[in-house]
């Protein structure tokens, strides 16, 4: 599948291609997934030299397992990607065996990262990262696993791994932008397959979720894998249904509460120096997030989180304003309608519709019409209604 934007806006000889491709053996296991990670970074390395004159003449790549597929993005000037593009598949392709001091940098550099997420990371990195790997499946695995099979990964596993990684077919969805045309993005994705000899196609695609929290409130404690840090950390997450009008109105609640949010636990409790307020849709769930690291006890500091949530979704009730509400409404449709600054801004807006596979490439525009139309009093009821009733979660560490 091609999608396919070609640029009205910024009226350079530029474009930026992003290649993301699905195969069921990036996430077989923990082992198939190492394995894919290292060989892609190992081909970034063999390719250092030409990346740097790439650089130098205005052009770009990488290529990562993220997501649950494998991402190679090209950018720079619209006539040489395709030169680009050839050289890195070929080298995917040539590099049947990985030279010993290349898979050295690389699975020290990899070895190095996890050890750090695992055990040197701040309390509320612990908080998020652990909640991700519980959360969802089908993108990674959990870092003391892939940290634990790690030493098992030998270079030998990585010969001809190109070859293994598509044996069961390959899918591949194409995001291209900037000075192209149809013709243009068709030739290139052709191209790619061609070059990583992708001949199968699959039956379906790899397995993605996303759990639904249980109702009410629940209450994950854990212990911090960093017993030299004194701090702290305590992390809300409450849900809310799948939908745009949905994501439009945890924004809206954002946008009124996060400041106040930071004010009240950050500049008049000074809870600590990370304190925040946020609205996210991790694939299909809208989420507001609050969260905060501290060395105040825990317990405490979800007391306060709870005590601003419950009391501020009862200031929306009985004293927010038209005003105040308007003010907020306008903040967000200017977020929403604000144009991209580059290229790779404009890509990284439609990164999440590419990753949940929903290309609603639209969503902006029909949330902004949305939120235009929205009154106080919607607002208030959606409040009411779904946000006082959804699930929470806490995460402490």
């Amino acid at each position: 599948s091609i999608f396919h934007r070609q640029d009205d806006l910024f009226k350079q000889p530029k474009a930026q291609v992003t290649f993301y491709i699905y195969s069921p053996y990036f996430h077989q296991d923990v082992s198939s997934y190492l394995k894919t990670a290292l060989w892609s970074q190992c081909v970034e390395e063999a390719l250092q030299d030409y990346a740097y004159d790439a650089q130098i003449a205005g052009m770009g790549y990488t290529i990562q397992l993220s997501g649950g597929c494998l991402k190679l993005v090209l950018s720079g000037f619209n006539d040489k990607l395709h030169v680009l593009l050839e050289a890195v598949t070929d080298k995917m392709v040539a590099m049947t065996s990985v030279p010993e001091h290349i898979f050295g940098i690389i699975v020290d550099t990899f070895g190095d990262d996890l050890r750090n997420q695992a055990y040197h990371s701040q309390p509320i990195s612990q908080a998020q990262t652990r909640f991700q790997d519980l959360l969802n499946r089908g993108t990674s695995f959990p870092v003391l696993e892939m940290l634990e099979t790690l030493p098992k990964v030998q270079r030998s596993d990585l010969e001809n791994l190109c070859q293994s990684l598509f044996v069961d077919g390959a899918h591949v969805e194409v995001l291209a932008l900037g000075n192209l045309t149809s013709n243009d993005a068709k030739q290139l994705s052709n191209k790619l397959v061609t070059g990583l000899k992708l001949t199968k196609p699959l039956k379906s695609l790899p397995y993605r979720a996303e759990a639904a929290f249980p109702t009410g409130s629940t209450l994950w404690e854990l212990d911090s894998t960093d017993v030299d840090d004194p701090n702290h950390a305590v992390m809300m997450k409450l849900q809310l249904p799948e939908g745009l009008e949905d994501e439009m109105q945890v924004m809206m609640l954002d946008k009124l509460l996060g400041a106040k949010f930071f004010e009240i636990l950050r500049t008049q409790q000074q809870l600590g120096y990370i304190v925040q307020m946020g609205a996210s849709v991790p694939l299909k769930l809208p989420q507001l997030i609050a969260l905060a690291q501290t060395e105040f006890p825990p317990d405490y500091v979800r007391g306060c989180i709870g005590k601003f949530m419950s009391e501020h979704f009862e200031f929306i009730q009985t004293t927010l304003t038209g005003d105040e509400f308007q003010v907020c409404k306008d903040g967000l449709l200017s977020q929403l309608r604000m144009k991209p600054k580059n290229l790779r801004e404009e890509a990284r807006r439609y990164a999440r519709q590419m990753n949940d596979r929903s290309f609603d490439f639209g969503w902006r525009e029909r949330g902004a019409c949305f939120v235009e139309k929205l009154t106080l009093e919607s607002f208030k009821s959606y409040v009411a209604n779904t946000v006082m009733t959804a699930p929470q979660i806490y995460v402490q560490v």
